[in-house]
């Protein structure tokens, strides 16, 4: 039996024990070829604490996509349009601005739930430009009661006038909902993300830096 070169060095190196879960084991001379159960532990534990986050990264996900494509979709009909055609620009600009922030959220960074709540306050902005616009170029709206079954006149011929009124109203109603909508969601939304930083600093300060390192590494939200 052949005795070890005298360069190899099998204690554990005491610099890696005493840091005990602040950074994987390893060997003198040899590299790490496994974690120690307390290590593994550590990393799923570190899962755990993400869970909030990961979910936020889920909603970002669904709510950036799903913003490029109204956008998008938008678009090509909006040619002829300018104010259609802004919102449909400003929609893509603002899904790829919450996609960027969502993988600011996966590396941990402190600043990425600020980031999404802003982009959610940015989209209620713009929505409730558009519907704001579009309701001044309405015309003014006197529907009476009996104006729904004074648009068809006894002899079958259409009363213009009153069917202008009636859409204008119909119109009216869209994007007074529209508003109230987006204020209802984006602004919840807004908070949903506001209230992840806390999640998130409770990871950062409890999380040894080895593990925040490889989750961020592995992006493994």
């Amino acid at each position: 039996m052949s005795a070890l070169p005298r360069s190899f060095d099998a204690r554990p190196d005491p610099s890696g024990t005493a840091a005990g879960l602040g950074s994987p084991p390893r060997l003198v001379g040899q590299e790490p070829s496994e974690l120690s159960p307390a290590q593994i532990a550590e990393l799923e534990r570190a899962r755990r604490l993400a869970r909030p986050l990961r979910r936020a990264a889920r909603v970002a996900s669904i709510g950036g996509w799903s913003t490029i494509l109204f956008g998008a979709i938008g678009a090509p009909f909006a040619l002829g349009d300018l104010q259609t055609l802004a919102l449909a620009l400003a929609l893509i600009a603002l899904g790829y601005n919450e996609l960027c922030a969502r993988r600011a959220l996966i590396r941990f960074d402190l600043r990425a739930p600020r980031r999404l709540a802003l982009a959610q306050l940015a989209l209620m902005g713009v929505l409730i430009a558009y519907a704001l616009l579009n309701i001044s170029d309405l015309t003014p709206i006197t529907v009476p009661d009996a104006q729904v079954s004074a648009a068809l006149s006894p002899s079958g011929a259409i009363d213009t006038s009153s069917l202008e009124s009636l859409s204008s109203a119909i119109a009216l109603a869209i994007y007074a909902g529209l508003i109230v909508g987006t204020i209802l969601f984006q602004g919840s939304t807004a908070l949903f993300y506001i209230l992840k930083r806390r999640p998130l600093r409770r990871f950062l300060s409890s999380t040894p830096p080895w593990v925040v390192q490889t989750m961020r590494a592995l992006q493994a939200l």
